[in-house]
């Protein structure tokens, strides 16, 4: 009987460690529902402002706040074919000023920029779901 023990006790714990093996990751959401994306963003400079216009697609009630991204280009500074490397960060929120929102459209403004100098630029949009990752727009380009 203790052979048998063993070998049904010994089965037993291979099946339960066989269920604790596998990719483990952070939690994704099992739908599309929750998630959002940047269908259209565009850029326009002001003067000194860059204003920043974008479409979201899914779930736009989900964004809970922007972060506009930007590299400055130049003779002593980036350049359009250098991978993108902000050196600036202006995190936007609803309520703050330069951040409105319409439904799926978001409108950013984005001051004390440099009027003559071309910027890089992309807009990053953080859900109020937790475990869901940033969203991030595709990199533009502000001409003066």
């Amino acid at each position: 009987m203790s052979r048998m023990f063993l070998a049904v006790f010994g089965l037993a714990c291979l099946l339960l460690s066989g269920c604790a093996l596998g990719y483990k990751g952070w939690p994704q959401p099992q739908s599309a529902d929750d998630q959002f994306l940047w269908r259209l963003v565009t850029g326009e400079r002001q003067g000194s402002c860059l204003v920043i216009e974008g479409r979201l697609e899914g779930a736009y009630q989900n964004l809970a706040s922007v972060t506009v991204q930007l590299e400055g280009l130049g003779p002593d500074a980036g350049c359009v074919e250098c991978p993108f490397s902000p050196d600036r960060l202006v995190d936007l929120a609803p309520g703050d000023s330069g951040y409105e929102e319409i439904g799926p459209y978001v409108r950013l403004v984005v001051c004390d920029v440099e009027p003559a100098r071309e910027y890089k630029f992309r807009i990053v949009g953080h859900s109020s779901l937790r475990s869901l990752q940033p969203v991030r727009s595709s990199v533009l380009i502000s001409s003066p």
